[in-house]
């Protein structure tokens, strides 16, 4: 009745209280409704997609981030919460498209790769996982970090030791 933000904010109270009393159904209820009412608030949002993953039920959160980027697509944090809700719907295809929008934006933004990686080799789709990676390896090798991805690659070769494409990266990283 013409109080949005005076709602909002009781609905993202009531949200976080039920979330901490362990009320997740109840919270994933209160989060969306806050939602409806300002789609591109990111800390309402972020606790909305953690309670829908810790109910394993993604779909709502997927739902309301879709409609959240239709209204603000240049929004990183909104962007990057839809590939982690996509990855945990199981579409590690999807969420690695929405990552790469994520990275080509702010490259800062590469540890959601490693998690696709692991998802795809997990899956022994290991050609997926080398190219998650792949977008990554320059970040990683100019910050010093590429222990990660060696593990990644590690672990296929145990799985898989003739991947030669898995051995060409490794070699690489260590050159």
């Amino acid at each position: 009745d013409g109080a949005r933000e005076k709602a909002h904010g009781h609905w993202t109270g009531a949200a976080q209280a039920q979330a901490k009393a362990g009320d997740l159904s109840g919270a994933a209820d209160s989060f969306g409704r806050a939602m409806r009412l300002n789609p591109l608030n990111t800390e309402v949002m972020r606790g909305f997609l953690d309670c829908c993953l810790k109910l394993d039920n993604p779909a709502p959160a997927l739902e309301q981030l879709k409609q959240s980027l239709d209204a603000a697509p240049d929004n990183l944090d909104l962007r990057e919460m839809l590939g982690k809700a996509q990855l945990a719907a199981g579409d590690p295809e999807s969420a690695f498209k929405t990552f790469l929008i994520v990275i080509s934006m702010d490259e800062s933004r590469f540890e959601s790769f490693v998690d696709i990686a692991r998802v795809f080799a997990d899956r022994k789709q290991y050609d997926q996982a080398i190219s998650c990676l792949d977008k990554i390896v320059p970040t990683l090798i100019s910050r010093r970090e590429t222990g990660r991805a060696r593990q990644l690659y590690e672990s296929i070769l145990q799985n898989r030791p003739d991947h030669v494409a898995t051995m060409e990266r490794l070699a690489s990283i260590h050159s």
